[in-house]
């Protein structure tokens, strides 16, 4: 059964009702996800990006600055334990991972880049890197990033955890990444203040919010019960990050399809609520689930004003019959409907439906 099935002014204002009111879901949505985050995500990532790189490159550029001696000669800070840490496979592996890695996001942010500032050449035909001369801190540094990069591609999408058992060499890599922190550390201290730790420290801070901004784009991945152990870890200014992920995610769904996106977020769903409940503050959350339950309910009365279904039953045809006399009733009515179909839109009307029954 479906007003819009019924011929002349009937059908004009069912079409003109349901079209005006789909119209608007998009925008109705989108503020009901506002309960969550707001729908800045992407420049938040760019943002931060800024901020970290503001902040720590010229701290970086101080720590790998060439070092003058009392008689003013220029000198590379180099000593045998970063020659023997450089001897090894692991570490110049990791090197060239790292400054492959700084050569394409170079590349991505339009930045000029040149090997010459990791006192190398380049790589050869099997990908090695080509030194040119004591390799500098810069490409010590790249050493450190290339392994954070080997450890951080077993980290867990949901919890932020690395699975050490996925690789019986992960641990140990870790343990060669410390040992090299610890001596660009101590190499980069000069009266007690080591830059390279300031540096890594000015990084480090917003990069863990942009990880909690991404771990909450996965938020719908893993058990439910996971997913809140993990938030409960975060800071509370990363749970602002994680949900600005959450709410990107929301976004996503709804911008996919807006007309079906009410089907995503229905009470069935109930693995849905259970994240949203775990995150949310109890306000918010009845806050955003009110409105998308109210959001569910239009979309089911415009489903019974029109349906459009193909050609109606021998039923439809009967009720559309009936219904020609009262269309402004119905369209006024339809949204304190209990429940969907153009029975349970009727019965909300009370006694003085009961004649188009």
């Amino acid at each position: 059964s479906g007003a819009s099935l019924v011929p002349g002014r009937t059908r004009d204002v069912a079409d003109d009702f349901v079209t005006t009111r789909q119209q608007g879901r998009p925008q109705r949505l989108h503020s009901a996800a506002d309960e969550i985050s707001s729908g800045e995500f992407y420049p938040t990532i760019e943002a931060t990006t800024k901020t970290m790189r503001e902040n720590a490159k010229p701290l970086y550029d101080e720590a790998f600055a060439p070092v003058s001696d009392a008689n003013g000669r220029v000198f590379a800070r180099w000593d045998q334990r970063l020659e023997d840490l450089l001897q090894s496979p692991d570490i110049k592996n990791a090197m060239a991972v790292g400054i492959e890695n700084e050569k394409r996001l170079a590349l991505a942010g339009n930045r000029a880049f040149s090997f010459e500032e990791y006192a190398v050449k380049g790589f050869d035909d099997a990908g090695n890197l080509i030194f040119d001369g004591t390799p500098n801190l810069r490409s010590m540094d790249a050493a450190k990033r290339g392994l954070d990069s080997m450890i951080n591609k077993h980290r867990d999408g949901v919890t932020g955890k690395i699975n050490w058992d996925a690789d019986p060499s992960l641990r140990s890599l870790d343990a060669l990444r410390k040992s090299l922190v610890s001596k660009l550390d101590e190499i980069t201290t000069v009266d007690g203040r080591s830059v390279y730790a300031e540096a890594r420290k000015a990084w480090s801070g917003p990069a863990t919010e942009m990880d909690a901004m991404w771990q909450g784009r996965r938020f719908l991945k893993g058990d439910e019960e996971v997913s809140k152990s993990a938030f409960d870890k975060l800071s509370p200014e990363n749970q602002e990050m994680f949900l600005l992920g959450v709410r990107r995610e929301v976004t996503k769904i709804i911008n996919t399809d807006t007309q079906t996106a009410t089907n995503k977020f229905a009470d069935k769903k109930a693995d849905l609520w259970i994240r949203f409940r775990n995150i949310l503050p109890e306000k918010k959350f009845k806050a955003f689930k009110s409105s998308i339950e109210t959001e569910i309910q239009k979309a089911k009365n415009e489903t019974a004003i029109n349906p459009k279904y193909g050609s109606p039953t021998e039923l439809n045809r009967q009720n559309v019959n009936d219904l020609s006399r009262a269309p402004s009733i119905l369209v006024d009515t339809l949204d304190s409907a209990k429940s969907g179909g153009i029975f349970g839109v009727l019965s909300a009307l009370g006694g003085g439906a009961s004649s188009y029954l």
